[in-house]
């Protein structure tokens, strides 16, 4: 599974326009469950990222903050797939015009968030690579090629929508996770 889910990261980064029709082709054959085989597995993988990275980045282990911090990048993480993909269908519906399909929302959300995925995992281990955030622009790039691809958005719509669901893909999970640490004060 961890092989699949490595080519398509490998896929997505490199070739976006190729992922996305590959997984459209892909979708007319059978649905793919973009929780179970591709964010959940991602989760873990930040969730143990950030177990790592406070065991790793500081001289004494405190392992009730460490608990904190991975629970507060896990919830981040999934809550804002889930708010991002309701977020993208509902776009797609009422400013676009294009059919409700909250599966292919959830696929699109999914697959485009993986470079914060992955730069979770990254800063998570290396903090001090702040420059990684701007790797979150190549989001907008992502979701430009999967917009008309994937999503069926008409080309004189296709900068609104790689405007809005690149905004909600990227603000999702950092509201989630400002929300979660003004709940759990002293993290």
């Amino acid at each position: 599974m961890y092989k699949q889910i490595y080519e398509q990261i490998k896929l997505i980064l490199v070739s976006p326009s190729k992922f996305w029709k590959q997984l459209a082709e892909d979708n007319n054959k059978k649905e793919v469950d973009v929780a179970s085989h591709f964010v959940y597995p991602l989760l873990g993988i930040v969730a143990l990222s950030a177990f790592f990275g406070i065991w790793w980045n500081n001289d004494s282990f405190n392992l009730a903050k460490a608990l904190q911090i991975i629970c507060v990048d896990f919830v981040a993480g999934f809550a804002g797939f889930f708010i991002a993909a309701f977020l993208i269908d509902e776009l797609s519906f009422s400013v676009l015009k294009i059919e409700k399909r909250i599966s292919r929302s959830r696929q699109f959300a999914g697959f485009s968030s993986v470079v914060i995925y992955l730069s979770t995992i990254i800063l998570n281990i290396l903090p001090s690579l702040f420059f990684i955030y701007l790797l979150l622009f190549y989001i907008v790039y992502i979701v430009w090629e999967g917009s008309d691809i994937f999503m069926n958005v008409a080309e004189n719509d296709k900068q609104k929508f790689t405007i809005g669901a690149s905004a909600i893909l990227i603000l999702s999970p950092l509201m989630v996770q400002k929300l979660l640490y003004m709940l759990l004060p002293g993290i």
